[in-house]
């Protein structure tokens, strides 16, 4: 039924994520393929990707043998907690990898009325950072080699962007080295996301080109974009005091690092309005440098508020979250760059492959 629709859309996917004829999926665990014993008796697949909190797959598969009357895959040794596992979706001849990560959790299913089932469930390997809290100090040290730091004791790879200002003293206090590390982020506008094995610790990548092109004629099934001017401001400062040398710290921020559109949400509701402001208080920043770095990360964030919202698309490995896409075909205001924060890319033997998507964007 949907050949017609995925022959036209051949032309608008490029080489490395063309559309097929029909939706396709391959599972591996600890390097193995389980493809055509999986296939049989899976239900639905779902991979949800989040800059903000670890990624989860889940797989919901029949659970149940006919011939010896005993459950398959919640006795299976090859989702045994623990397990590496490996994703790919797509479409025929032109699948991509989407999910990297850990089996974690098994959630069998028997019911009276139904057949027995179970949910697969598997997180990326930012999982492992959620495992007990800490208290712990560092001194001395720029946010990106806490980072590197930290993720040495699970022995995991690190990408992470200079951070450029050495701080006297960091503290964690009572919380998991995720908690810790996303704090450490969000301060500065900074990321924690994954790739693999590898932990990367980066500003939002607003610069980067377009994964991904969606017309409202063909691929995008549905999008809803927010704008609201209320949380914008045009300027953000950052107050603290130092004790030793008795005098205030200041650090300012008036732009974003990068517009995605040719008008800002901040000057656009200046414009509107009137000129307005925020002052925070509630870090301590032990100099300017710092200050000034915390009121960028601040001002980032905030921007990205201007234009939010949710979409559906046919299914695209491309769309993940952490990218950019660009949405054509909405008139001038909504057309343009989104920076894709959460992804769902959901396969089901009935309605196929289907990515959905939130988005934030700091300029129409």
């Amino acid at each position: 039924m949907l050949s017609g629709v995925f022959s036209a859309l051949d032309s608008a996917f490029s080489s490395d994520d063309q559309i097929g004829l029909v939706a396709d999926f391959e599972v591996k665990v600890n390097g193995i393929a389980l493809n055509a014993v999986v296939r049989r008796d899976l239900l639905t697949l779902d991979i949800y990707e989040d800059v903000d909190v670890p990624g989860m797959c889940t797989l919901t598969l029949l659970n149940w043998d006919m011939d010896t009357h005993k459950p398959t895959w919640s006795d299976s040794e090859s989702f045994a907690i623990g397990n590496s596992i490996e994703i790919q979706m797509g479409y025929v001849d032109h699948l991509k990898t989407v999910f990297e990560g850990e089996i974690t959790g098994l959630e069998p299913q028997f019911s009276r009325a139904e057949a027995p089932l179970v949910i697969i469930r598997g997180h990326d390997r930012r999982h492992q950072l959620l495992r007990g809290c800490k208290t712990r100090s560092f001194a001395k040290k720029k946010d990106s080699e806490i980072v590197v730091q930290v993720a040495s004791d699970y022995g995991m790879a690190v990408q992470a962007t200079d951070t450029s200002v050495r701080l006297d003293y960091v503290l964690q206090h009572n919380q998991t080295d995720f908690e810790f590390l996303q704090e450490r982020a969000r301060r500065i506008g900074y990321e924690l996301m994954i790739d693999g094995k590898k932990l990367i610790f980066a500003p939002q990548p607003l610069r980067q080109a377009p994964a991904a092109v969606l017309s409202r004629e063909r691929e995008l099934m549905e999008f809803f974009p927010r704008l609201t001017s209320l949380t914008q401001v045009d300027k953000v400062e950052v107050h603290s005091w130092d004790v030793k040398e008795k005098r205030e710290i200041v650090g300012t921020a008036a732009a974003a690092t990068h517009n995605m559109g040719a008008k800002p949400g901040d000057s656009a509701t200046a414009s509107a309005f009137k000129s307005a402001s925020s002052s925070y208080v509630d870090y301590s920043p032990s100099s300017t440098e710092e200050a000034a770095k915390l009121a960028e990360g601040r001002f980032n964030t905030m921007a990205l508020a201007y234009v939010t919202g949710d979409g559906l698309s046919m299914g695209r490995t491309s769309i993940r979250a952490g990218t950019i896409v660009t949405v054509v075909g909405l008139g001038t205001r909504f057309s343009g760059n989104y920076y894709i924060v959460s992804t769902h890319h959901q396969y089901s033997a009935n309605q196929g492959y289907q990515t959905g998507f939130t988005f934030r964007r700091n300029a129409t």
